[in-house]
């Protein structure tokens, strides 16, 4: 169980990684974006996730969205 556990918190991390390579091309925010969800999915406090999360939707002006990024960040 723990290292079942363990298994999907390095793979939440590769995830948050990738995503935060996407993010930093410029190029490639979307793919960005999905790279943070899968690291969620894996790890649902992964908190970098949930804030480059909050970042990406503020930076489209989707305002609430970012809200709740950030909110369960905080959590």
């Amino acid at each position: 169980q723990q290292a079942r556990e363990q298994k999907r918190e390095m793979e939440a991390a590769e995830w948050f990684e990738r995503g935060l390579e996407l993010e930093q091309s410029g190029l490639q925010v979307e793919e960005a974006a999905q790279a943070y969800e899968k690291a969620l999915e894996l790890d649902p406090h992964c908190v970098g996730a949930l804030v480059n999360l909050g970042t990406i939707a503020f930076h489209g002006r989707q305002w609430k969205k970012a809200e709740t990024f950030y909110k369960r960040a905080l959590e």
